[in-house]
């Protein structure tokens, strides 16, 4: 059986909006502050990693393409 995909975020694209984590339906994802950027912003992490059954959602609503399922 082969793993699920996750989705993986690239920082330098994502606008730290959180419509990623608001689309999750398992809650899989949350904003955290991080020093990223100088203007401290709370961006997505994968929270809960075994939780996320690799739906696609968060990628597909992502307005910028910051996600991608890896």
């Amino acid at each position: 059986m082969a793993d699920t995909q996750k989705p993986v975020v690239d920082y330098a694209l994502c606008m730290a909006c959180g419509i990623c984590a608001t689309e999750c339906p398992l809650s899989c994802i949350a904003l955290r502050k991080t020093d990223i950027d100088a203007d401290p912003k709370a961006y997505p992490v994968l929270d809960d990693y075994y939780r996320c059954t690799g739906c696609t959602r968060c990628e597909k609503a992502c307005p910028v393409n910051a996600i991608r399922m890896a």
